[in-house]
């Protein structure tokens, strides 16, 4: 199973990306994200075995109680680097209470044999997929042009453990389980 823990955005932010979305659309060929697996994840486990399924939500349900992270939505970048981008992003602006709970999901499922994260954590929506080929003026021209205006904000109180599951007509995330201030809702 090809895991990942992530917190769910609002309808009034996806929405509100939607729309802005739509006109970056045709400035680029890229892989855009569907509206639906739009999600900040907050740690990414790989592939795990179906029979260690049960041992990971009972990790994260032992987890330390959490904080409600409120995070805002807003801007643009590029990752890894503007210069040669493979990822356009929508920024997340949050607490470092945000990168504690990374830090403590990351922690709890390392005895289960889930690699520990070794770059940074970068929280962020991804927006699209790019080819490094692809000419990216048009869309680095629109990005500029856009307003400031920041997409919303909201407080998270819980995250999930999703499934990604791929397809022909791209990657599926089926909620597993939901956890609410460190511990499993269902």
């Amino acid at each position: 199973m090809r895991l990942f823990a992530a917190i769910d955005i609002p309808e009034s932010i996806r929405e509100a990306l939607i729309q802005t979305v739509q006109k970056l659309k045709p400035t680029a060929r890229a892989r855009w994200s569907k509206p639906e697996n739009l999600h900040i994840t907050t740690k990414f486990l790989g592939e795990v075995p179906t029979a260690k399924l049960d041992a990971v939500i009972a990790a994260l349900r032992a987890m330390p109680a959490a904080e409600p992270i409120p995070i805002e939505v807003r801007g643009f970048g590029w990752l890894p680097n503007p210069k040669s981008p493979r990822l356009l992003y929508a920024g997340i602006q949050a607490p470092e209470w945000l990168g504690q709970l990374h830090l403590r999901t990351d922690q709890a499922l390392t005895p289960l044999g889930v690699p520990a994260e070794t770059k940074p954590y970068r929280p962020h929506l991804t927006i699209a997929r790019l080819d490094a080929r692809l000419d990216l003026s048009a869309l680095r021209q629109a990005i500029l042009h856009l307003p400031p205006v920041p997409f919303g904000g909201f407080t998270a109180d819980r995250f999930h453990l999703y499934e990604s599951l791929t397809g022909g007509s791209g990657s599926v995330y089926r909620k597993l389980a939901e956890f609410l201030s460190g511990h499993r809702l269902c």
